[in-house]
């Protein structure tokens, strides 16, 4: 286990040298258009970040030669606010050549403006390990509370966010920005100028009439529909093609039948021929894309707004990098979700709801009149399709026009249908290669989008009411389950339950309680996890207002500064119709901020009263402000009181839960964990003279750490054993050789690490009553003797293996006081029941 404060030397290779801070950048028609804030010297690269009002940023070298080039779409609410704008994507990270870069360039409407950066040297090298000294002791300096409350009161809570303001937890997921899902509306005066809806048909005669009809009906601007029919071999095609000619009548469609199959492309530009014959806009739409209600002014409406938008491309399904719920990951639809779907978009509609992309999707894209007239067709070597809108959105780039996602508005992709799954991977796969060649910057591109998301808002919103529609649909509620961030038992709970709710109710949200004080929101799915942090946990529902049906489960919220939020989230998600709240154990800290209900003598004592004087029962806040353990119980009541059921994973647990909350007892369930690999039954290590005690698991003070030190140094003295650790041991405590702390360990190791190191005995040396403990549970079933204190679930294991018939099991009395470390020792090493 790490330290709570790293080395500078850990901290320099983490975070690099920092050349010059922050230097204002311009770019054209602007003479500040955003900030160069840090240059990150790592290894013999260079990061550079900040933000910028562009629509690109490059760097280059001395001869002006690209180096790099990216978009700036990173999340940036702080300069949102800053500047009045509409989205967050303002921010943008690139790593070049550290001895290369020589100036950045903004890019802004087909011009662009360099900025020289600071150059290097021995002075500017010296200037930059100052500055990075500096921000080392200013961040020890704002960081000495936490370290006097961890050093003082062993407080986990203060020790993870000590690793968190160091840079040593994970690094967070970009920020989500409700604010966005405001839905301003577009400003009065976009003209509802009539459009050409290009449909190319091949096959596909079951989707045909839905397809047709929707537009019909649905459609809300004036229109003409251009349907061409690619020489389907299907010979009920053109009959029902005919037929809605004959419906809508000559002036509302167009039918062109190719007399030889000409390919996707070829249809296209035959399509794209008539409208501009026609005069105006242009919807490219796919045979197998079923549009909703009212769906072509807002489709067309971020086109008409922005002098320079050449396409405009929905949501969906199966749209690439406007997937939902997962980017780039296809779901296919049920009945009735995608318009559902469509009626939450539909209230987003507005300038918050769009972002800048490196191309459009060409299932349903939107293309500009003036774009096409520029670039009036498709490239027709990529004949029967895929990658040909990339590549017309890449040539109209070139010329400074934008390519937009919209989140305004979802249109279902029944992907494949046209052409089939197995011909789309391969013409992907061919045209691909093709795009690359051409635009070598592409694929990059792409993946900075995929990255940065900038409508991972809207796309977790839609998603996250995806998965209460499909729970609902089985029956079921939707999960929902409040973690932590913190690796241990907890967390193999919590991914448990997920998995558990993936294969009853198809999908779970979780709500993780970061240790900075925002919130994580992710959503898994059989398509994968979507995600984001958002700054507090009153923005949740913003993010969900429709939030209904739910089965909100708290599994454990240890680490975050705004505890009490907690509570009070949980009793604002029970409180939506239909939904349950569950709270569980698996440790105890709806009962006191000492999670394991140990006092600051390192001793468990039993239950605290609200007005236990104990420090250690006693939350301290970042800013220095306490919560005592009155009002900390105060704030859980209420969620207990609402609570349908109590989960206590052991008989201990829920006798301690019982003793804090009388009332409760009825509605206390336990229900024990089910261990998450299966664990080998082993025999004792042969041929060691001396006894050799192993211990398994990550040690703190409250798991035993002080025990096992101490016991380590006794028998280093008397030489009646020695300990292995098969884990990590907290940096403030040390075995004495010939003990030693072996390292971390899986179930498929074990037997040739208790080989090894010759063990023939476990000690389980947690002095707090445990929940459940996986470890125990491991260690029983491995067959070896193993001994433990009597007090909490670990008791109630070792109880219940002794009247299963295990022998060698024992439980050993915790004395109130300091333990008698040699009687300790001479239980543990004397010969094995």
């Amino acid at each position: 286990m790490t330290g709570p404060i790293p080395s500078y030397r850990a901290f320099r290779s983490r975070h690099g040298a920092q050349r010059a801070q922050r230097r204002r950048l311009a770019a054209p028609g602007l003479a500040s258009a955003g900030f160069l804030e840090r240059q990150m010297i790592l290894g013999n690269r260079l990061r550079l970040e900040g933000w910028a009002i562009a629509d690109a940023v490059s760097v280059v070298d001395a001869e002006g030669a690209e180096l790099a080039r990216t978009a700036p779409l990173l999340p940036r609410p702080d300069v949102r606010r800053q500047i009045g704008g509409k989205a967050d994507g303002y921010g943008f990270a690139v790593v070049v050549p550290a001895d290369a870069a020589a100036a950045i360039v903004l890019h802004r409407g087909g011009a662009a403006i360099r900025t020289p950066l600071a150059q290097g040297g021995c002075v500017a090298g010296l200037k930059a390990e100052a500055a990075l000294l500096r921000d080392y002791l200013r961040s020890a300096a704002a960081a000495a509370p936490d370290l006097t409350r961890w050093l003082v009161a062993r407080d986990p809570a203060a020790r993870h966010r000590l690793q968190s303001r160091f840079g040593t937890q994970e690094e967070a997921v970009p920020l989500l920005c409700p604010d966005a899902l405001a839905g301003q509306g577009w400003p009065a005066g976009i003209a509802p100028d009539p459009v050409t809806i290009i449909l190319p048909v091949y096959q596909g005669h079951d989707l045909l009439d839905g397809v047709l009809a929707r537009v019909a009906e649905h459609t809300d601007l004036p229109w003409h529909l251009v349907v061409l029919d690619d020489a389907s071999p299907d010979p009920r095609i053109l009959p029902l093609l005919h037929r809605w000619r004959a419906r809508l009548g000559e002036g509302r469609m167009t039918l062109i039948a190719n007399p030889q199959n000409l390919g996707f492309v070829g249809s296209v530009n035959r399509g794209l021929q008539v409208a501009a014959a026609r005069g105006g806009d242009v919807v490219l739409l796919n045979a197998d894309a079923f549009v909703p209600a009212g769906w072509a002014s807002r489709l067309l409406a971020p086109l008409r707004a922005g002098r320079d938008v050449a396409s405009v491309t929905p949501m969906s399904n199966e749209a690439e990098i406007a997937n939902v719920p997962v980017i780039c990951v296809p779901s296919a639809m049920q009945p009735g979700e995608a318009d559902r779907l469509d009626a939450m978009a539909a209230g987003w509609n507005g300038p918050g709801a769009v972002a800048a992309a490196p191309t459009g999707v060409g299932f349903c894209m939107a293309l500009c009149a003036r774009a096409l007239a520029q670039v009036p067709q498709f490239d027709p070597v990529f004949g029967l399709g895929y990658g040909e809108e990339v590549d017309w959105c890449q040539r109209t780039a070139a010329a400074g026009w934008r390519h937009l996602l919209t989140a305004g508005l979802f249109v279902e992709h029944r992907g494949g249908q046209s052409f089939g799954a197995a011909a789309k991977a391969e013409r992907i796969a061919a045209n691909g290669r093709i795009i690359s060649a051409r635009y070598p910057r592409f694929d990059a591109e792409v993946a900075g989008f995929i990255a940065a998301d900038p409508l991972r808002t809207q796309r977790l919103a839609l998603g996250l009411a995806l998965a209460q529609m499909r729970a609902a649909g089985r029956g079921e509620r939707l999960p929902v389950l409040i973690g932590h961030a913190w690796s241990g038992g907890a967390r193999i709970y919590l991914d448990q339950r997920i998995a558990q709710a993936l294969e009853a109710a198809g999908g779970a949200a979780v709500l993780r309680a970061m240790p900075h004080g925002a919130w994580q929101v992710e959503l898994h799915t059989p398509a994968g996890i979507t995600q984001g942090c958002i700054e507090s946990a009153d923005d949740i529902l913003r993010l969900w207002p429709g939030a209904a049906g739910l089965h909100v489960v708290y599994s454990c919220a240890v680490g975050t500064p705004e505890p009490l939020e907690v509570p009070r989230l949980l009793l604002s998600l029970a409180d939506r119709p239909d939904s349950r709240l569950e709270v569980t154990f698996n440790d105890f800290y709806p009962i006191s901020p000492s999670y394991t209900l140990v006092g600051s003598d390192g001793a468990f004592r039993g239950v605290p009263g609200p007005d236990d004087p104990d420090p250690a029962h006693v939350f301290a806040q970042p800013g220095g402000a306490a919560i005592p353990l009155r009002d900390w119980r105060a704030a859980w009541d209420g969620a207990i009181a609402r609570a349908d059921q109590l989960t206590a994973f052991s008989p201990s647990s829920a006798r301690i839960i019982a003793e804090a909350w009388p009332a409760a007892r009825s509605r206390i369930v336990v229900r024990p964990h089910s261990l998450p690999a299966l664990v080998p039954r082993l025999t004792p290590a042969a041929g060691g003279d001396t006894p050799v005690i192993g211990v398994l698991g990550n040690l703190n003070a409250p798991k035993g750490a002080a025990v096992i030190a101490d016991l380590s140094a006794h028998l280093a003295r008397s030489g009646e054993g020695r300990i292995v650790l098969l884990g990590a041991l907290d940096d403030a405590y040390r075995l004495a050789p010939p003990s030693a702390v072996a390292g971390p360990y899986t179930m498929e190791d074990l037997p040739e690490l208790v080989r090894r190191h010759g063990i023939d005995r476990w000690f389980f040396p947690s002095v707090w009553p445990e929940t459940f403990s996986f470890v125990i549970h491991e260690m029983l079933l491995t067959g070896l003797p193993v001994a433990s204190f009597d007090l909490g679930g670990q008791a109630d294991a070792v109880r219940q293996a002794i009247a299963q018939g295990a022998g060698s099991a024992r439980l050993l009395p915790l004395p109130p006081g300091p333990i008698d470390i040699p009687a300790l020792a001479r239980t543990l090493t004397g010969a094995p029941r």
